[in-house]
């Protein structure tokens, strides 16, 4: 007798993408995503991507186990929108919540792309003004050397070396290293996703109301 399947429900809204995918949790199979490219649309379409893809794929909410969700930093406002709508999520049903580093995410995919010969990974996410956020990897363990920092860029330029694969959405901005290919530029659903399968695997899940959004600044009114 076969067992049923094991569903992962992700979100990504940490930059100007809102996008959901949905795993298969036993095989790591990519069943779905959805994207939506325009700015400032999270709010709105959060709630109706995660509908469509229900509905698409015949599925309840108490069908999906787990739902991952990228905890940044990035957009104040987006982290906002994706962490209450994962937790509210989770407190109504009896689904797993994972929440996961966004920079970590996008070091873990930036590596997969790359052979030997690199000594960090730098992970960024652009903020405002000349302002990004950067962490630096181990490019062979993905251990993370600091915490995130937030930075103006001459002074995240001054991080980076030639050794040093620049990835996330600051990297057109940040002239030294080696860029990193051009969609490894802006964190996405499966990052995400894959991420929060190898958190699975490790038994590595957070209380759906311990986890908390990852800021690192203070929000700063427009």
């Amino acid at each position: 007798m076969s067992s049923l399947p094991i569903y992962l429900l992700s979100i990504e809204t940490t930059g100007e993408l809102c996008g959901i995918c949905l795993h298969e949790v036993s095989t790591k199979t990519l069943m779905c995503q959805y994207t939506i490219y325009k700015k400032h649309m999270h709010d709105y379409m959060l709630a109706e991507l995660v509908r469509r893809i229900l509905l698409d794929f015949s599925l309840q909410s108490k069908d999906i186990q787990y739902l991952s969700v990228s905890e940044g930093p990035g957009s104040f406002t987006g982290i906002r929108i994706g962490m209450s709508f994962a937790k509210g999520w989770c407190f109504e049903s009896s689904t797993t919540l994972i929440s996961v580093p966004t920079l970590s995410a996008i070091a873990k995919k930036s590596q997969a792309y790359y052979q030997g010969g690199w000594t960090h990974i730098a992970a960024t996410q652009y903020s405002h003004s000349d302002l990004c956020y950067i962490q630096l990897f181990d490019f062979r363990t993905l251990n993370p050397i600091a915490l995130p920092t937030l930075l103006p860029i001459m002074d995240a330029n001054n991080l980076i070396h030639e050794d040093t694969i620049v990835s996330g959405s600051a990297t057109h901005l940040l002239h030294n290293g080696h860029k990193a290919f051009d969609f490894l530029h802006q964190p996405n659903q499966v990052m995400v996703a894959e991420y929060a399968l190898d958190m699975i695997k490790a038994g590595l899940i957070s209380d759906d109301m311990s986890a908390e959004s990852t800021y690192y600044s203070e929000f700063l009114p427009k």
